[in-house]
């Protein structure tokens, strides 16, 4: 029994190692296919999102951009949005004599009439567009492929459309010169979208037409979005619009200032500019609208920064990228690039009920707030033995550099207007300002609060004139007035900009007019009687290009693309 038990059992290994032998090869197999899909799929998923920002090494000058530029707006904080903006070399996508000003926040000519939008612009339409790992995105505005650019490392694919043949050629050689391999290239009409390669999650215009073309929304996923700017050509909103079955879900946005959708979306624009008459929109403020502020978060909340895999400084840099939470405020229709503006109700207004203020005046008392602290606390640590346990936490507001706290001291709002200096020789401005607690910056006795420029049919500045600066006193309402104000003959577009420019302290406008030398006007006094002493034009003094307070700011003027 022993024996046949001994002759059982070897029998019974013996099956079981034939038994085993397929079930080997069935797992090994198994084993090998598993790899070859995670493989597969590291490779679907890296196409889904070919290279987050971290791959791409950093641009200092495009770091430094962000830190001391786009940040201290305080409308952004998509911190995955800012740090791609760190790695894309955005002198790359201007022309050779431009590319010391390609790290400034404002719009720079490429060639045919179309500009490189400002970098804030470009922060700002890419945060609201929400980009995720699994988008396919199209984009309606190639330009210089700065856009696209941004985009690449955030979302799976962009498609783009650039209706100037030579943009489009150069944008499309650069990208793929710079290998960001998910950005696909088209020239054509971009009303018309990309057919082909519809549906998409999300469509992002860089350009204005008058209402949203059909096919844009033809070709958007259920569900999806479009970041549109609408409005007449020179007065535009950003929209974003939602496609929820057969119906569009609209959020209006802050204004903007885009170069038109030219191609059919133009055929079809009903209201044209009239560039015999320059005028501006919106002068007396009383028309208005309440927009939030805060460019992302649920909430407002702020974006949580991993620190996984980031270093020292990396870590540190998120940390300033994550913003405060959210809130909305009154901004002025016809105006766009507002920075601490507010439009404000005041019973003494000389038009109408709201004037519109800007103030940097809090912002500058709070950094010396700040600095004055972090100075004590430095007295403080040197007469502590060091390694106590209760010596103060440094502030870190001493990390800010000097560039981050002058812009965030920015206060201005600008309006474009149309214009002919072939047809329109000189121009008359004229405003209502009160004044409050006024530094000029440097050894000024007086801060320009109003400027205006020029510009030739490619868009290239034609220089920046003062035309009203306001002396460094407290003052109440005066009456501002210029005439006679010369027009380039190359002139083909006009801005104005009016603001806290270069100074600090707190500054009203009512009341603003703009319009050709020698044009009757049956409603040019304010309807408001204002203090007596302060009706006649004002004898305070302003500057023009001539003038000893004058600079060239055409660097510093800005539109969007």
């Amino acid at each position: 029994m022993d024996q046949i038990k001994i002759i059982q059992k070897g029998s019974s290994r013996r099956n079981k190692s034939r038994m085993e032998i397929p079930c080997i090869c069935f797992f090994t197999c198994f084993l090998v296919i598993f790899c070859l899909c995670g493989l597969f799929s590291a490779k679907s998923e890296g196409k889904e999102n070919p290279a987050f920002p971290e791959a791409k090494p950093v641009v200092p000058e495009a770091k430094r951009m962000v830190l001391d530029i786009l940040v201290p707006t305080k409308m952004l904080k998509n911190t995955a949005v800012l740090k791609s903006m760190m790695r894309v070399p955005r002198a790359l996508f201007v022309p050779r004599d431009l590319r010391s000003f390609a790290y400034q926040d404002f719009a720079l000519p490429i060639g045919e009439s179309q500009t490189i939008s400002p970098p804030f612009v470009v922060a700002y339409m890419t945060e609201q567009l929400d980009p995720r790992p699994t988008d396919k995105i199209l984009e309606i505005g190639t330009g210089s492929g700065y856009q696209a650019a941004v985009l690449s490392p955030l979302v799976s694919e962009v498609y783009t459309i650039e209706i100037v043949r030579s943009l489009g050629l150069r944008a499309d050689s650069l990208l793929k010169k710079m290998k960001y391999e998910n950005v696909h290239c088209r020239v054509g009409d971009g009303y018309l979208g990309w057919p082909e390669a519809a549906p998409f999650d999300k469509i992002i215009v860089t350009c204005s037409p008058e209402s949203v073309p059909k096919p844009l929304i033809d070709q958007l996923k259920e569900g999806g979005k479009i970041l549109i700017p609408i409005g007449d050509r020179y007065q535009q909103y950003f929209y974003m619009i939602t496609k929820k079955g057969s119906e569009l879900v609209k959020e209006t946005l802050i204004p903007a200032f885009f170069v038109p959708m030219t191609g059919k979306a133009e055929e079809e624009r009903k209201k044209q500019p009239d560039p015999k008459n320059p005028e501006l929109v919106g002068g007396n403020f009383e028309e208005h609208q309440e927009i939030r502020v805060w460019a992302s978060g649920e909430k407002g909340d702020p974006v949580k920064v991993s620190s996984e895999n980031e270093s020292a400084g990396e870590k540190e840099d998120s940390e300033i990228l994550a913003a405060e939470s959210g809130k909305t405020q009154l901004v002025p229709n016809g105006w766009y690039y507002t920075r601490n503006v507010s439009v404000e109700q005041e019973p003494s207004a000389p038009e109408g009920n709201f004037v519109l203020v800007f103030d940097n005046l809090r912002i500058a008392e709070e950094h010396a707030q700040k600095e004055m602290e972090e100075e004590r606390l430095r007295n403080q640590e040197k007469m502590l033995e060091r390694g106590q346990s209760y010596l103060p936490r440094r502030t870190s507001f001493s990390q800010m550099s000097a560039g981050q706290k002058y812009h965030e001291l920015t206060s201005h709002a600008l309006q474009a207007f149309a214009l002919d200096g072939l047809l329109v020789r000189k121009l008359n401005i004229s405003c209502w300002i009160r004044g409050m607690d006024i530094v000029p910056y440097g050894h000024r006795q007086t801060m320009p609060v109003l400027t205006l420029t020029f510009f030739d049919k490619d868009r290239n500045s034609l220089g920046e004139s003062i035309i009203v600066a306001v002396p460094a006193k407290d003052f109440g309402w005066k009456y501002f007035e210029r005439k006679e104000i010369p027009v380039p003959r190359k002139a083909r577009e006009g801005s104005i900009r009016i603001g806290v420019l270069d100074g600090v302290g707190q500054i009203a406008f009512d009341d603003i007019r703009l319009g050709k030398y020698g044009k009757k006007s049956s409603d040019k006094k304010p309807k408001k009687e204002v203090r007596k002493n302060s009706k006649e034009p004002s004898k305070e003094p302003s500057a023009d290009t001539q003038g000893e307070d004058a600079k060239d700011h055409s660097e510093s003027s800005s539109k969007d693309k």
